[in-house]
């Protein structure tokens, strides 16, 4: 289990270098169209396709991470009302879910890629001289989805643990009660 959390931590860390390089590019490629655009009155051919392929790369990588860290949108306080074992149940239904969602995504966006390998990213490929595929910043999608699945059934697994570890020591603080009584 200790190396299955090394890896995990390890990809993490890719996807963030990832999303961190995505975003910086982005910001830059941007930037940089702007000046040439208004300053210099010269605008890119390639600025912007540029800028959609970072952004589509750093929500790719964000999502997992997010999902990792329990940093989406989530409704706890109606969570948190209910008793433990309802909530163990509804954590595990939401888990399933969003591991299910998450696969159907991954799998609807592979099926895209062949017809994305037809077409062109034209303005990078004017710039760098050679064909830059459109399923290039498609490729992205089902490899983030991926990774959230991987991701989701880690959560769903250490939230097991979590939920029978909570039982455990609220049968022992059952026990600390009966015995001081």
């Amino acid at each position: 289990m200790r190396l299955l959390t090394l890896t995990l931590d390890w990809l993490e860390k890719l996807l963030a270098v990832i999303a961190v390089t995505a975003l910086a590019l982005m910001s830059l490629s941007l930037i940089f169209q702007v000046i040439m655009r208004y300053v210099f009155d010269r605008p890119t051919v390639w600025s912007e396709e540029f800028a959609t392929l970072s952004f589509v790369a750093l929500v790719m990588a964000a999502i997992p991470i997010a999902l990792r860290r329990h940093e989406h949108i989530a409704l706890e306080f109606l969570l948190n009302k209910t008793p433990l074992a309802i909530r163990t149940v509804l954590n595990v239904v939401v888990a399933l879910l969003t591991i299910g969602t998450f696969a159907l995504l991954a799998y609807l966006a592979w099926g895209l890629l062949p017809s994305a390998e037809r077409q062109l990213l034209t303005g990078i490929t004017l710039a760098v001289g050679f064909d830059v595929k459109l399923s290039w910043m498609y490729a992205t999608v089902p490899v983030g989805f991926t990774c959230a699945v991987i991701f989701g059934v880690e959560n769903m697994i250490k939230g097991r643990q979590k939920a029978e570890e909570a039982e455990v020591l609220s049968l022992d603080d059952v026990t600390n009660i009966r015995g001081a009584v």
